[in-house]
């Protein structure tokens, strides 16, 4: 199987590689060459002149680049003496390098041809147009080179033979000469005597060329394209670009009218090859009215193609003014910008407008060119209430302005509100008997504005101005005093020139709390029901409003009243709780003081809880109402202990719980599983050894010999000593 299998990619191998070597070495397809020489162009018909259907020709090209020898060369279907429907060229004949050589009817006496045959052959003649014969060349050995096909009705593939005769003409582009859509009818005029116009049309010795020539551009003027003119007098045109790949332009023809491609102004006038020409006018052009200059580009057959200006207008008049000026202010910035609208002039020239403005009152004008816009923004201006004059001037191609221009008057408006940059103001809160002041550094202003300063939101009616002082160059501005701790929050706001404000922004002045309160003496006296905590403390200072006392257990924290004197009296009921009591300070913007020492009682029926300040330090003593048996005294007595739980950092959390038992329970079954296979394992394995021990060694086990009433004597051999001590008498 082996070797079959290697057979058979050998075999498959081998076949892949011929097909490439057949594909690379297949020969091109005919179609695809192009015949060493063709038959170009076939005067089937005859021509118009005196020989008429006698004037026939064929007409070979070489395509190659260099001379070819027809000698014995056969051209069949053709009739000619003595040789039936053939024609053998003659020895010695060639045909040179992208040259022709005509073959036709000798001893005319009169031909449409300007140029000569190359080859005359007597009673030469082609076959009718009802009867077309197929006409095939072919070389020395008798192989087809090229051939000229017929239609299955047996007319030509061309040629037009009527008071109008058109030669049989190969393309330009060659295909095969059996395809009909490789020949068309002849429409040029080459190598003909004049007299063969306008009847015949052929191009013996010469390119088939059956198009017009491509391209080109025409201008008015002698230079560059004009679209007006205030010149009545002079009309001039210039043209490029034409071009023909065939049989290449050979003359142009230039004229002028008031339409495209007419000449009822200059009639068309031969310019040979020149590329620009000024028309002679007899009159002089007309106010208002359009000319187009046309050009017509002929090629080698003959063949023109027409193509004229976009024309040019004459106008010698100043252009109209403009209508509807109007000046708008810019919304949406700080002023210094306006807009000018107008509606256009009604000249129908080419303009262009420019818009002249200077202060009211004032000189220095100042102009803008907008081209053909209808709008303009104009800027740099000054803001209201300075006012400024604008005209708009219209401008024609030939630099004539309009006249009786509309003057209106307009002002630039700042309508935006200026911005402050809170992160670029400080306020400076100094200490007590020194003023505290705002100020702001550069850029904390916008644009240039007046900074306001007041106690509240300005919105407020009843706001009080602290201050106001200008802003800078960079934007910021100078200290404003606050005053010695008068303010908690002061609001700033910036005003422009023109009355736009800023949303004020507050700023925190005071944010510090007063001295922390000192309290010097603390009773609470608790009778059956209640109990009466009396405080008294020191503390006032410039900067306290109030105090609040803070009392209670645990979390459960109540508040008194504001209290503005320096001792309270709270009346609270007997609840066995051990309660707390703090004095807070406030100042009039709600700033407290930071923690102080608290008085602490237990609120039992019976016990009476003193705390007095000795040496800075509260000391506490509790006694007895009568009936009390022990009075302790202690500093700032101690909270009761809570029991609380010894924390197992271990333990899964609660919502877990249930799945942490579930995976312990499925390891521990894993684990025994494991211990019991491993356990079996390992009594196998000493079942095993022992039997195999028994089996090898075959020694058999010798039993213990025991006398009667005595213990088994220690084995032979061992060195080991029992040593028992005396016995103690």
């Amino acid at each position: 199987m082996k070797k079959i299998f290697i057979r058979f990619l050998s075999v498959l191998l081998a076949l892949q590689g011929y097909a490439g070597i057949s594909l690379l070495t297949a020969p091109s397809a005919y179609a695809s060459e192009m015949p060493d020489v063709i038959i170009n162009e076939v005067m089937w018909m005859g021509s118009t002149a005196p020989s008429g259907s006698e004037d026939e020709w064929v007409e070979l090209y070489n395509t190659t680049q260099d001379p070819i020898d027809l000698s014995s060369w056969v051209l069949a279907n053709v009739k000619t003496a003595g040789s039936g429907s053939d024609y053998t060229v003659p020895a010695s004949t060639s045909i040179g390098s992208n040259s022709y050589l005509l073959i036709g009817q000798a001893g005319l006496g009169s031909t449409i041809r300007s140029v000569p045959l190359d080859l005359e052959v007597t009673n030469f003649s082609l076959s009718n147009p009802i009867s077309c014969r197929v006409i095939t060349l072919k070389d020395e050995a008798d192989v087809a080179v090229d051939s000229m096909g017929c239609n299955g009705d047996g007319t030509y593939f061309g040629g037009e033979n009527s008071a109008t005769k058109r030669s049989l003409e190969r393309n330009v582009v060659i295909g095969a000469g059996t395809d009909e859509s490789n020949w068309h009818s002849s429409i040029g005029f080459a190598n003909l005597d004049p007299t063969a116009a306008p009847d015949n049309f052929a191009t013996p010795a010469f390119v088939n060329d059956g198009t017009t020539p491509l391209g080109g551009v025409v201008n008015d003027g002698l230079v560059d394209d004009i679209n007006w003119t205030t010149d009545t007098t002079t009309a001039s045109a210039n043209w490029n670009g034409f071009a023909d790949s065939e049989s290449g332009v050979v003359g142009y023809s230039v004229g002028l009218g008031t339409s495209i491609g007419s000449d009822d102004v200059v009639a068309f006038a031969d310019v040979a090859l020149a590329t620009s020409y000024v028309f002679p006018l007899g009159a002089g052009l007309t106010e208002g009215t359009t000319y187009f200059a046309t050009v017509r580009a002929t090629n080698g057959v003959g063949l023109a193609s027409t193509l004229s200006s976009d024309g040019f207008t004459v106008d010698t008049a100043a252009p109209a003014p403009v209508t509807n000026l109007t000046i708008s202010d810019v919304p949406g910035d700080n002023g210094g910008n306006v807009t000018v609208d107008w509606d256009p002039s009604t000249s129908v020239d080419e303009i262009a407008y420019r818009v002249d403005y200077h202060q009211v009152g004032g000189g220095g004008a100042l102009s803008v060119l907008v081209g053909s816009a209808t709008t303009a923004n104009i800027s740099g201006l000054e803001n209201s209430p300075v006012e400024y004059e604008f005209e708009v001037v219209v401008i024609d191609f030939s630099t004539l302005e309009s006249v009786g221009n509309p003057t209106v008057t307009g002002s630039a408006l700042d309508n935006l509100a200026p911005e402050l940059s809170s992160t670029k103001v400080a306020v400076a809160q100094n200490q007590p008997g020194t003023s505290d002041t705002i100020s702001g550094i550069g850029g904390a202003a916008s644009e240039p504005a007046t900074v306001m300063v007041f106690d509240r939101d300005p919105s407020n009616p009843v706001k009080t101005t602290i201050a106001s002082v200008a802003t800078e160059a960079n934007g910021g501005f100078v200290r404003v005093s606050l005053g010695d701790n008068l303010y908690g929050s002061v609001w700033v706001q910036l005003v422009d020139s023109a009355g736009n404000a800023s949303t004020a922004k507050k700023f925190v002045n005071d944010i510090v709390g007063p001295a922390a309160p000192v309290i010097t003496k603390a009773t609470s006296t608790c009778f059956t029901e209640r109990c009466q905590v009396e405080l008294r403390w020191t503390g006032d200072n410039s900067d306290t409003d109030h105090y609040v006392i803070k009392y209670g257990s645990g979390v459960q924290v109540k508040t008194s009243l504001p209290v503005e004197g320096n001792s309270l009296v709270l009346d609270l009921p007997v609840d066995g709780s051990f309660q707390s009591f703090t004095v807070v300070a406030f100042d009039q913007f709600g700033n407290s003081t930071a923690a102080v020492k608290s008085f602490k009682a237990s609120l039992v029926a019976g016990v009476v809880t003193t705390a007095t300040l000795i040496n800075g330090r509260l000391v506490t003593a509790t006694s007895a109402l009568p009936g009390s048996k022990e009075t302790v005294t202690m500093d700032s007595p101690p909270m009761p202990a809570k029991l609380v739980p010894s924390a197992h950092a271990a333990e899964p959390d609660l919502d877990q719980t249930g799945d942490t038992e579930a995976a312990g329970d499925q390891d521990w079954l894993r684990i025994a599983i494991v211990v019991i296979i491993l356990l079996i394992v390992a009594s196998g394995f000493y079942s095993l050894s022992r039997s195999m021990g028994k089996n090898q060694l075959d020694i058999p086990a010798k039993p213990v010999k025991k006398k009667s009433g005595t213990s088994t004597k220690k084995p032979v051999g061992s060195n080991r000593q029992r040593h028992r001590k005396p016995k103690r008498k």
